[in-house]
């Protein structure tokens, strides 16, 4: 009854198994786990794990896979030494653990049980080299489960307790999973002046929408762990960063024919449609199934930069088409002999007997065969060459759902792209009720893939995240049709952000030297606002950095003062409006003979023009005295006594 009952306590867990790397006598001894690939001089969150080379999927398992409470059976091919539930998650700076005489990073784990002598065991790890970490199917849970019913009883049942206890809080935390849905819009545009944390935000905001389990920290730390979440989920491809410009277009986004770097000197240039940033994520959203290799025991992704590969690696050896026999020689599925030669661009080329016209299948057209089920244009010909290609590799066909799985787009500087030209007829497409699986779904044929054999459409798990910078006086304003299909999110100067509180708990303004800089940014903007608009405010994010006096002196020399300038198209009149005679002095009436004779013109309003000009370097006392003008503290109340508000 227990045997089977702890089955279905099992169902849904993760479970992985874990090997000891010959060092269970160090490990049987500790609270830490870890494992012979890993090393501490590395940081596996920031660097491209495939590096590591064959034992890669181990290191991706343990760091970006593994989560709190997962159950781990320490095994090996032949033998069984305890159950652990990870307590912690990889972090290279926290614990460490030395494994064969190299330290090595590790997590903290509760024992369930650990035997001192293993227990042995047969046929239920079958591949001739397991991994070192690696999660566990139904199957190999179900053996192991039994090998501790038969061998180790007092095994058996602290898991059964220890499932049995934890069953209600994993039943909630599965339940709290699975309904935690994001509510947000599918199109949204944060916008405001510069400097407001507009792209600082797209982090939190697209990790939100794609791990809504993610629990934000605090501080510098917790900012560290979140870019670290960011840059895991743009390397899992969940999320996308690009860039708007004058120079994108349709071609780059959505998809183009580009041209591709001959493979040696005399090739002539050929050409491939090539997707683009828009529809790669598209794709990879929607997607059902995927195209497994294995390499070495090692499972990996079949992808089109693979295949690419493989496809140069075979058209290498073929001979040349002027060449009257070539000793590749395959038949169609009814039997019909046909030989491969190529071209000067690298395409295979199919004579099929002497009497029929040479036939081409380029790289673009066999890809788009095998990755998007396009209908070839020579079909029997087309597979037949692609199962040349690969016939060295075993490939299987895996299901995935990427649906239930949400991805986001983030366009930086949206606003700085021709929109309409870019997205082009897909702006239609990525109405949120025009999104595929809504009742007004819409698909198009799109201008470059004519022959698809399946037309676009954008899914509804896609989610367009766009940043607009208000000040930017080099770009046209969004038109109306874009407008109405984002949702528009301000982002103002945040003061609080300018605060602190105490160590009894008071909320006070950051200072330096005495400098109130909540009270110094809210002065300027307020002028801003009054002679421009809220546009065209500065952002907090300026300020944010400041520790010294010399600091904010260089802030306002390389940075408020070059803003100012080009909000008021230079005229510095304006500008010593905001920032005060300590930062803009009046320069000496112009020579009433500067200028040529004219007749009848009268120069008098323009010879008593005060000309203003910005001071150029300033020292400590001058540079205080500035900002008290700026603030209009008079000198017998200096900034020092200035009350927070």
């Amino acid at each position: 009854m227990e045997l089977q009952e702890i089955n279905e306590l099992l169902k849904g867990r993760k479970i992985w198994r874990c090997a000891t790397s010959g060092g269970w006598d160090v490990l049987y001894k500790s609270n830490m786990l870890s494992f012979n690939y890993l090393k501490t001089v590395k940081n596996y969150k920031i660097i491209n794990i495939e590096d590591e080379g064959p034992g890669y999927t181990n290191i991706e398992n343990w760091v970006n896979k593994l989560r709190i409470n997962d159950i781990i059976f320490i095994m090996e091919k032949k033998s069984f030494y305890g159950i652990a539930i990870a307590k912690t998650l990889y972090n290279p700076n926290v614990n460490s653990i030395v494994l064969n005489g190299v330290e090595r990073p590790a997590i903290e784990v509760e024992y369930i049980n650990k035997l001192e002598t293993p227990i042995e065991h047969s046929n239920i790890i079958l591949k001739p080299q397991p991994a070192t970490f690696e999660p566990m199917n139904e199957e190999i849970v179900k053996k192991t489960i039994q090998l501790l019913f038969d061998k180790s009883k007092d095994s058996f049942h602290k898991l059964y307790k220890y499932l049995k206890a934890s069953e209600n809080d994993f039943n909630n935390e599965l339940l709290d999973t699975k309904n935690k849905k994001y509510t947000g819009p599918l199109n949204q545009i944060l916008y405001g002046p510069p400097g407001t944390g507009k792209t600082y935000n797209t982090i939190n905001k697209a990790i939100e929408i794609v791990n809504q389990n993610y629990i934000f920290g605090d501080g510098i730390e917790g900012r560290k762990k979140t870019k670290e979440e960011f840059d895991r989920l743009v390397k899992g491809g969940q999320i996308v960063f690009t860039t708007f410009h004058q120079s994108m277009s349709y071609e780059d986004f959505v998809e183009g024919i580009k041209p591709q770097e001959p493979k040696k000197d005399g090739d002539q240039i050929s050409y491939m449609v090539e997707d683009g940033i828009f529809k790669q994520i598209c794709i990879n959203a929607g997607k059902k199934t995927k195209l497994i290799q294995k390499v070495d025991e090692e499972e990996q992704d079949l992808t089109k930069e693979f295949f690419k590969d493989y496809y140069s690696s075979f058209v290498e050896h073929l001979p040349l088409q002027n060449e009257i026999s070539s000793s590749s020689l395959l038949k169609t599925p009814t039997g019909k002999d046909f030989e491969l030669f190529k071209n000067s661009s690298n395409s295979i080329v199919v004579k099929a007997g002497d009497k029929r016209s040479p036939m081409t299948l380029s790289l673009n057209e066999l890809t788009k065969v095998k990755f998007e089920n396009k209908r070839p244009l020579y079909s029997p010909y087309a597979n037949a060459i692609i199962n040349k290609i690969l016939e060295n590799l075993t490939i299987e066909e895996k299901q995935i759902n990427n649906s239930e799985k949400n991805y986001v787009l983030i366009i930086d500087e949206i606003n700085r792209g021709n929109v309409s030209s870019i997205f082009g007829e897909l702006i239609t497409l990525i109405e949120e009720d025009k999104r595929l699986g809504k009742n007004e779904e819409l698909k198009i044929t799109l201008p470059y893939s004519k022959n698809s054999n399946e037309p676009f459409g954008v899914p509804n798990n896609l989610y367009i995240i766009g940043t607009m910078n208000t000040a930017d006086r080099s770009v046209e304003a969004l038109d109306t049709a874009l407008r109405r299909r984002f949702s528009f999110v301000e982002f103002p100067p945040n003061y609080k952000l300018l605060q602190y509180n105490d160590e009894n708990g008071v909320t006070k303004n950051k200072e330096i030297d005495g400098i109130d800089l909540k009270g110094l940014l809210e002065t300027i903007n307020s002028r801003i606002e009054v002679l421009l608009d809220r546009d065209h405010l500065i952002g907090h994010s300026y300020f944010m950095n400041v520790k010294t006096l010399d600091s904010l002196r260089e802030v306002f020399a390389k940075q408020i003062i070059p803003l100012l300038q080009e909000y008021f198209y230079g005229d510095y009149g304006k500008i010593a409006l905001v920032l005060g005679i300590g930062f803009c002095e009046p320069s000496n009436k112009a020579d009433k003979n500067i200028f040529a004779e004219v007749k009848d013109y009268d120069t008098d309003t323009f010879i008593d023009k005060v000309i203003y000009k910005i001071k150029n370097s300033m020292g400590d006392d001058e540079f205080t005295d500035a900002i008290n003008k700026l603030l209009k503290i008079k000198p017998d109340n200096p900034a020092q006594d200035k009350k927070d508000e």
